[in-house]
């Protein structure tokens, strides 16, 4: 198919598993570095999963607002401020993925023109899966609600079923490159998503009935869920259908993931980076 996106139809595709909350967010600002400094071959999509159970904060949310840390403690839930906007994200029964490329990949305006492809193709994959999913455009988007949970409000070109959110996702862009990551709902533990959100240790503020009223899951939406490799499959498969574009598997090189960890260490697991906002 011919596409409006395409200036380069090669991008690399990484595939890092299960890691913890400050090592998830610092290999994504190393890729999205990558993009900036001319150093990258090619743009990049990765899919990544947390253990243990990650809270992400929007970058310029306070620290504590909205979600009850003494919860999350006793969950063991790590807590991360992320590179990017937006609200808070737990990360629990989610894949996860990002994009990075390099600002030059799209002509102007080219905060739009990512969030617009990356939902054609994530709604391309859930097709593969069975799932026919609507995407929000920019008018539909205009009323949002007001709250903590990302999940709980909706954002130009997010993805739905059935009126329900399925994908939550967040951007940012740098001088040479841009980053987006979001997270695809697999299972959902709306009794663990209602205790974090809990505004105090006795009050559910946003019980997981209404919760339930505002998202959804891969699991509540077919009969059999498939495993997270056939999932990864489905939206590359996707990405290719739709943009004609050929992935090439490249792991992390020992060089970044070194810089991911020394990022981890200094930066993402840091009091001074987490909680003063």
């Amino acid at each position: 198919m011919e596409s409006k996106y395409m200036p380069a139809n090669i991008w690399r595709l990484i595939d890092t598993g299960f890691s913890n909350a400050y090592l998830n967010m610092a290999i994504d600002e190393v890729l999205m570095l990558s993009c900036k400094n001319g150093l990258a071959k090619y743009p990049v999509m990765r899919f990544y999963q947390w253990k243990p159970s990650g809270l992400s904060l929007g970058y310029a949310q306070k620290f504590g607002a909205g979600f009850n840390i003494n919860n999350c403690k006793k969950l063991g839930i790590d807590v991360v401020r992320r590179l990017t906007g937006g609200q808070t994200v737990l990360h629990d029964g989610d894949l996860t993925y990002s994009v990075a490329v390099p600002e030059n990949y799209f002509e102007t305006p080219k905060t739009k023109n990512l969030y617009e492809m990356i939902s054609l193709g994530l709604k391309e994959g859930l097709k593969v899966l069975g799932i026919k999913a609507h995407s929000l455009n920019p008018d539909e988007a205009k009323i949002k609600d007001k709250s903590f949970n990302c999940f709980c409000n909706i954002s130009s070109y997010e993805i739905l079923i059935n009126g329900k959110k399925l994908v939550g996702s967040a951007q940012r862009r740098t001088s040479g490159a841009l980053l987006q990551h979001g997270a695809i709902l697999v299972k959902v533990d709306y009794e663990k998503l209602a205790s974090v959100f809990a505004q105090n240790p006795n009050k559910n503020g946003e019980g997981s009935v209404k919760i339930r009223e505002k998202i959804t899951s891969l699991e509540e939406n077919l009969e059999i869920v498939p495993d997270t490799d056939k999932i990864k499959k489905a939206i590359v498969d996707g990405f290719t259908n739709l943009f004609g574009i050929k992935f090439i598997f490249e792991p992390l090189s020992a060089e970044e993931l070194s810089a991911a960890e020394k990022l981890a260490s200094e930066k993402y697991s840091t009091m001074e980076w987490n909680e003063i906002k």
